[in-house]
């Protein structure tokens, strides 16, 4: 028997209950403790999906004690989302030496680090990168791209040079460079990106780089790739104008209308991209035209991008015209939609009367159902006090899927007059009940809030 408890893993959150009495947390521990491969596979992609935390203790010592790679891979991906570093140690232990490991053992071990910021790990990973090991050689620069120093990209450039590379090849690699964003680099950089014999994406990912390392120069060479008759090097120049651009006294001019230009292009990748830096910089000055593409664009998806950026930007005119999109009963289900989730997504309070509005039509009318979970899906992904009102509703509705939606909201946003319609979903005494399950384990993660 004591042999026997040291091969399986033992975990001690949850005090013994009875087989009858067990709840939702302590059935997924059995599975961690007991379960199928495939069983503990997909518990551990749903905490995942969900980013839960709560039994990451649990999911250590499992990592700790299995040696089953397809479950560790999942763990390690699973800490990579919570930005949990408790796997530090084993990764630096296995990239000493992962020449006899599965190629995708490796690669997640590589990005654990990568998106850890685990510095110590670029000297391994360079050691990798010179063993000449093909299967590693990608994942290898991707990875020096997101923790390397000087050291590396120096050697990254001298790689560029020297070895026959293929297209994705010097690609992945200029990436890198783009990441490390190190001046050092920049001459050489720009050399390849107005290299017109080279091929085009390998220019685009070169003027990216340089574009990153802040030096206002490059802006000129921006000017002349932007007249290209490439739309895919046009919307590379646009994006990277975006790092001069702003809304303050020190932005570039010159940079601000290869923007605004981009917006009237005839190609719609180069539009989108326009709307992109509008977007993620709230440029005032792009009010206007981004008004007009968000009503007249022919690509749905640009009007959709521009419902953002003018949420972004948030002044009257673009709180109005968000209303405006809500209370047209002509718009698609869909335009209405992105609109609702723009407005949580940057807090537009002007707008939230309409969207009150626009869900209790929604909840009362089963001809807007989709709209209906869509509004709740996008309440379910932001903290907002102001809709529990709302929430309520989906939870009092007849169909099942709005009630599921309603416990989500509830998950997110832990609305007091919602918990006891949440315990009441809970009692239900209908067994095999997915929804009770639901609203079970809602409970119980969300009891000490």
């Amino acid at each position: 028997v004591a042999i026997f408890s040291l091969l399986v893993p033992t975990f001690s959150l949850v005090a013994e209950t009875t087989k009858n009495d067990k709840n939702e947390i302590e059935k997924q521990v059995d599975t961690l403790n007991f379960g199928l491969e495939s069983d503990i596979i997909e518990l551990i992609e749903n905490l995942t999906k969900e980013k839960d935390p709560f039994l990451s203790e649990e999911i250590k010592t499992l990592f700790d004690e299995t040696r089953n790679v397809n479950i560790r891979k999942k763990i390690i991906y699973y800490f990579q989302v919570l930005k949990n570093d408790c796997l530090k140690d084993f990764c630096l232990d296995f990239l000493l030496d992962p020449y006899e490991e599965e190629t995708e053992y490796v690669a997640q071990v590589m990005q654990y680090v990568s998106a850890l910021k685990i510095n110590e790990a670029a000297s391994e990973i360079l050691d990798i990168l010179k063993s000449d090991n093909e299967q590693f050689k990608n994942m290898s620069i991707t990875a020096l791209g997101q923790i390397g120093g000087k050291e590396e990209a120096d050697y990254l450039i001298e790689y560029f040079k020297n070895e026959e590379l293929d297209v994705i090849e010097k690609q992945t690699l200029l990436k890198a460079l783009g990441n490390l964003a190190l001046v050092e680099t920049y001459d050489d950089l720009i050399e390849i990106a107005t290299d017109e014999d080279e091929n085009t994406f390998v220019r685009r990912y070169a003027i990216e780089a340089a574009s990153k390392m802040g030096k206002k120069e490059v802006v000129k060479i921006l000017v002349e790739m932007s007249r290209s008759s490439d739309p895919n090097i046009r919307s590379i120049v646009v994006q990277s104008a975006g790092n001069f651009v702003s809304n303050s006294s020190d932005c570039d001019k010159e940079a601000l209308i290869i923007i605004l230009d981009g917006l009237k292009d005839n190609h719609q990748n180069v539009r989108m991209e326009s709307v992109k830096v509008c977007r993620e910089k709230k440029l005032s000055a792009s009010e206007k035209p981004l008004l007009f593409r968000a009503k007249n664009d022919p690509v749905a998806n640009i009007k959709y991008e521009c419902y953002y950026a003018l949420a972004g930007i948030g002044s009257k005119d673009c709180s109005e015209f968000l209303s405006s999109v809500l209370n047209d009963d002509k718009m698609s289900e869909t335009n209405r939609a992105k609109a609702v989730d723009a407005i949580f997504e940057y807090t537009v309070t002007a707008c939230y009367d309409d969207v009150k509005k626009l869900s209790e039509k929604a909840l009362n009318d089963d001809k807007l159902k989709n709209l209906r979970y869509a509004i709740g899906k996008s309440l379910a992904n932001h903290d907002n006090l102001n809709f529990e009102v709302i929430c309520l509703g989906f939870l009092k509705h007849k169909d099942v899927a709005t009630k599921g939606t309603g416990i989500d909201i509830y998950a997110r946003n832990n609305y007091i007059a919602a918990r006891p319609l949440i315990e009441e979903i809970a009692n239900n005494d209908e067994k095999g009940n997915a929804l009770k399950r639901k609203a079970k384990l809602t409970l119980e993660k969300t009891k000490n809030r």
